[in-house]
């Protein structure tokens, strides 16, 4: 359960891409290189 880890792990961040399955990078690489881009920007 991905909400159940979120809430586990401290400074988490949970993203979850509509309409996609388990190989998110592959279907939409652009906004899953976005979510990344935004967690790094935010973990200075």
């Amino acid at each position: 359960n991905a909400y159940k880890f979120k809430r586990a792990i401290p400074n988490s961040q949970l993203v979850v891409f509509d309409n996609l399955g388990h190989v998110p990078q592959e279907e939409d690489p652009e906004a899953t290189a976005a979510a990344v881009m935004q967690f790094l920007q935010q973990s200075k």
